[in-house]
């Protein structure tokens, strides 16, 4: 990575720790495992193993751990994403979760094979990223953005490197098992008020939901 890139995500860290990360890691546990249910996937439970692709400080790591979950993380200081082999073994993890990385990434193709390699057999890979589709006029405000997805382009890429069961849906704070039910579940968080995260003036919180990140589950 260069000297930008890694000086962007050290003041992002930096910033990120003044969040109640407890809170924070909590509420992304809990929306993870909630999908892979809705998706008929084993949960992430105390003793499986777990990865964590670009885990800046290391707190989401450390937070599975303190749950029994034996989490290893990864960061740019540690290899470039884009060449380096990572220095686990193959078939080394049950989950490998990347949240907010692929939109980092150029060759996606390095990336994902080395997932591939690293995941057990019916290992889950975790995506999370900018849905290009809702947020295309602000993608690219984050200097670091290099490859936007849509939904239709996460779920082709993960059928390209063969991956099963992919489910791709809108990452909500609230109301999840509706929302993901929905046929234009995408456009209702993007749009519609009630889901709306950003909106200034005061709506209350249960029904404020986050309308332009999504979330995939897919197997190996």
């Amino acid at each position: 990575m260069t000297k930008f890139v890694e000086k962007y995500f050290k003041k992002r860290n930096f910033e990120e720790k003044k969040i109640d990360l407890q809170s924070k890691h909590s509420r992304t546990l809990e929306i993870i495992n909630k999908l892979l249910t809705f998706n008929n996937l084993q949960i992430i439970q105390s003793e499986k193993t777990f990865l964590d692709i670009g885990c800046g400080d290391g707190s989401l790591v450390d937070h599975l751990n303190t749950k029994g979950i034996n989490a290893s993380g990864c960061d740019i200081n540690d290899l470039n994403f884009e060449k380096d082999f990572f220095p686990y073994k193959d078939a080394s993890f049950d989950y490998i979760l990347m949240y907010s990385v692929i939109e980092h990434i150029n060759n996606t193709e390095h990336l994902m094979s080395e997932i591939r390699r690293m995941l057990k057999h019916s290992g889950i890979l975790i995506i999370i990223t900018p849905n290009f589709k809702y947020c295309f006029n602000t993608f690219y405000d984050d200097p670091t953005h290099i490859k936007p997805f849509t939904n239709i382009g996460l779920e082709n890429i993960l059928k390209i490197y063969d991956f099963k069961n992919i489910l791709v849906k809108p990452w909500t704070a609230n109301h999840l098992n509706f929302i993901w039910k929905l046929k234009f579940c995408f456009f209702y968080c993007a749009y519609l008020l009630p889901f709306r995260n950003d909106k200034k003036y005061f709506i209350p919180k249960f029904l404020k939901g986050k309308s332009s990140t999504m979330i995939s589950v897919s197997s190996k």
